[in-house]
């Protein structure tokens, strides 16, 4: 079988070299850049001592090594983002959770609106919540705020949506 060598000229050094002396490169029209590699590792290196040679870009430069390295180190360990708030990473895996499937909306408990909120009691349980509409869940919340400002104990949640549902919240 007789494989036929392609060459290509290079426009850098203008010199016709096999086609496994140029970088791939998908944008070329055959696929391969138009420089060889060895004038194109000539020029990064004069890019590279360009940049040596200018303070600021030095700066840049070894900022971009130390990222770089930091990544390097980094590979393989799986990061965790941590929340500032416990209600963000609750919300978070709530709204994954109904994105999955794992976990269905229902009515508002009180009203029976289908535009509902999740209301979290307790955010460390962050699928464990009562689905209410918004004004609903606003009025839980001002209750909430209400008696921590005057020192009371709030209503348990199932109290909460009975005394709205027989109007007597106030």
């Amino acid at each position: 079988m007789v494989h036929s060598l392609r060459m290509k000229t290079c426009f850098r050094c203008n010199k016709e070299k096999p086609l496994d002396e140029f970088y791939k490169h998908s944008m070329m029209a055959d696929g391969h850049l138009n420089k060889c590699k060895e004038c194109a590792k000539g020029d990064a290196k004069k890019t590279y001592e360009k940049i040596q040679s200018t303070p600021e870009l030095a700066i840049r430069e070894r900022k971009r090594q130390r990222v770089k390295e930091s990544k390097r180190r980094l590979e393989g360990k799986t990061k965790k983002y941590k929340y500032k708030k416990p209600r963000n990473s609750a919300n978070v895996e709530l709204g994954n959770a109904v994105r999955d499937g794992r976990v269905t909306r229902k009515p508002c408990e009180i009203c029976g609106k289908t535009k509902v909120q999740g209301h979290h009691e307790d955010y460390s349980k962050p699928l464990d919540v009562v689905w209410l509409c918004v004004r609903h869940h606003n009025d839980r919340h001002i209750h909430l705020r209400d008696c921590k400002t005057l020192g009371k104990e709030p209503l348990p949640i199932e109290e909460f949506i009975s005394t709205i549902q027989n109007n007597t919240y106030d």
